[in-house]
């Protein structure tokens, strides 16, 4: 059960951040607001990786709990 838990807190954590992409037209820099802990300063950030069209790499990170997505 408590591997459950964190796998659903993992994706709540990636669509909040990835809406908050979506907000600034996926490319760049943003905050949001982390639906784990509160924090309202998580960072979301994504670029285009030179010379590579499908790799985007991207990174969500709260720097409250410690939640950290990169890929």
């Amino acid at each position: 059960m408590e591997k459950q838990l964190m796998n659903d807190e993992c994706f709540v954590f990636i669509e909040s951040g990835l809406n908050a992409l979506e907000e600034i037209g996926w490319y760049g820099e943003t905050r949001f607001i982390c639906p784990i802990c509160g924090y309202n300063n998580a960072n979301a950030k994504r670029i285009k990786t030179p010379n590579k069209v499908r790799n985007k790499s991207t990174w969500l990170y709260c720097e409250e709990c410690g939640m950290l997505v990169h890929g």
